[in-house]
């Protein structure tokens, strides 16, 4: 009987993982595709599987900035620096090195438009050789994030 029960545990254990993972797929293809995902999807998602973020923090990351952004557009501006910086702390433990400076760059902006230079200031310097290194340091993207920060 105990063997059961505990094939029966393990079973149940990949399970969730699955659909995770299923789960991720979906919003990562509506992104791909162009589409938008709506706030209460997003945190829907973090509340379903809130006990298995820290196991995929490429995901979390993505999953935290997308909502900070979402919640940029709305003006809830409180809201989207709680999620960049949850975003920030796990872009640090993500194995796509290129997240941590996309989040500070998220930061550079909200801080920024928000009218806290310094603390744009801190965020944008922490992005500049990551965005260098992403975009090139001739390219028409990265010129515009310097030309934003020299505006500090």
């Amino acid at each position: 009987m105990k063997p059961l029960i505990i094939s029966l545990f393990f079973f149940a254990l990949a399970l969730h993982g699955q659909t995770y993972e299923k789960d991720w797929a979906v919003f990562d293809r509506r992104l791909n595709e162009g589409k938008t995902v709506s706030i209460q999807d997003w945190e829907s998602f973090a509340a379903k599987y809130t006990s298995q973020l820290e196991k995929y923090p490429d995901n979390t990351t993505q999953l935290y900035s997308m909502l900070g952004n979402e919640y940029n557009r709305q003006h809830q501006f409180e809201k989207a620096q709680e999620y960049y910086l949850l975003s920030l702390k796990f872009a640090h433990r993500a194995q796509d090195t290129t997240l941590k400076y996309i989040v500070n760059y998220s930061l550079g902006v909200l801080h920024y438009n928000g009218g806290e230079l310094l603390e744009a200031e801190k965020y944008y310097l922490a992005c500049m050789v990551g965005m260098s290194a992403i975009y090139g340091q001739s390219s028409r993207e990265y010129t515009g994030i310097f030309l934003e920060y020299t505006r500090l």
